[in-house]
């Protein structure tokens, strides 16, 4: 599809980066506002409960402005770029470090050892998690970090980059031990690290704080009173929360959009979305790999002991992590130019989610009003250890 005459083609954004983020931002606001206050989409909301639409409209707009900023890329990846492709995979891996830094500093603040900023329970490390590149209170990512990865990716034991791409920041299941004593839902980078760079020790602090929450919080349900509901009436008083999922998108976007430039970039966007999910699990992941393998600019040999379908996706991983290993470089020094030009950890729309975050104020209601039946001070000062 031609995409000259697309009305935020890159001819019609301003160039100047600062200008740029504006545009976008400005931008934000129009859809949603639009989203709340149109009439076309109120009959779709109304069945559902306000918080949830709130957080619905808020993400939907935060995800246009994603995709429309960066409609290149999917139009791009659409055609299967190959370069592109290894750059963006390049981008997760770096994530991962990140990922890593953050888990890190959530052991150091279970256990009473480290302060941070507006973090007050144990809920805002998953939001950060899925925030990662945004979170404001990351420490710089060293260069023996990314050597690290390097030496992981080129590993035997290399697992698949995607994985436990849901939630990274996961403690409760990563510090479940089975009965050899072992962490065997923590992700392989994840011990990696630990033993590259001598932070195991940190796994053996102990909870304080999630223990404290889990503690007032189940004092809160135990105390809590529930009204007597007329059953005839109890679907009006529990309305719908709805999803905001890739499937709730696709469906919102085919029931209004009509933007034919906007229709297409949300197929590829779905498509691109879509690549990442359950891979595994697909017979295109062996595909995938023989083609990997057939675009191969130098020899590639199958690891021996295996059977043929396990050995292709094994050589194809290993193919694709020698390129990102090289790759993870050139990222590496744009993080630190757009750390030294203080670009990056602010977004302005992630920050504003945060503070609007419907989960974390109902969770801090219940450790507050836990710590209140126990004639306990309504703040998060036991956190101070």
């Amino acid at each position: 599809m031609n995409f000259d005459n697309f009305k935020y083609h890159n001819s019609k954004v301003p160039t100047n980066i600062f200008e740029k983020q504006t545009f976008f931002e400005n931008l934000r606001q129009q859809i949603s506002a639009d989203l709340e206050t149109n009439p076309k989409y109120q009959s779709y909301f109304k069945k559902f409960s306000p918080e949830s639409v709130k957080t619905f409209t808020f993400r939907f707009a935060e995800s246009q402005i994603s995709m429309i900023s960066s409609y290149e890329y999917y139009l791009t990846q659409a055609q299967s770029s190959k370069e592109l492709q290894y750059r963006e995979e390049t981008e997760t891996i770096f994530k991962h470090i990140k990922q890593k830094k953050l888990f890190n500093m959530q052991l150091l603040w279970r256990a009473g050892k480290l302060t941070l900023p507006n973090i007050r329970t144990t809920w805002h490390f998953n939001y950060w998690g899925e925030h990662i590149n945004d979170c404001p209170f990351l420490d710089e990512i060293t260069p023996q970090e990314v050597e690290a990865m390097k030496q992981f990716l080129l590993s035997d034991s290399s697992e698949n980059h995607n994985e436990y791409s849901t939630n990274w920041q996961d403690y409760d299941e990563f510090m479940q031990k089975n009965e050899e004593g072992d962490y065997e839902d923590m992700p392989e980078w994840y011990q990696f690290y630990d033993s590259y760079l001598g932070t195991g020790s940190l796994l053996l602090l102990p909870d304080n704080i999630g223990a404290l929450e889990e503690k007032y919080r189940d004092v809160n349900f135990k105390n809590r009173s529930i009204p007597q509901q007329n059953t005839t009436t109890s679907i009006q008083q529990f309305p719908e929360y709805i999803m905001y999922d890739i499937e709730t998108q696709a469906e919102f976007v085919k029931l209004f959009e009509t933007d034919p430039h906007i229709l297409y970039l949300h197929k590829a966007y779905t498509k691109v979305f879509n690549q990442n999910v359950d891979e595994a699990e697909s017979t295109e992941h062996l595909h995938d790999a023989i083609e990997i393998l057939r675009q191969a600019d130098e020899p590639v040999y199958m690891p021996a002991g295996l059977e043929w379908e396990e050995a292709i996706l094994k050589c194809a991983q290993q193919y694709t992590h020698k390129i990102i290993a090289k790759e993870l470089d050139t990222v590496y020094e744009e993080y630190l130019m757009l750390k030294e030009m203080n670009i990056g950890a602010n977004n302005t729309s992630v920050l504003q989610l945060y503070a609007k975050d419907y989960l974390i104020p109902d969770i801090e209601k219940q450790i507050l009003n836990g710590r209140k039946l126990l004639g306990e001070p309504q703040t998060f000062d036991y956190i101070n250890f």
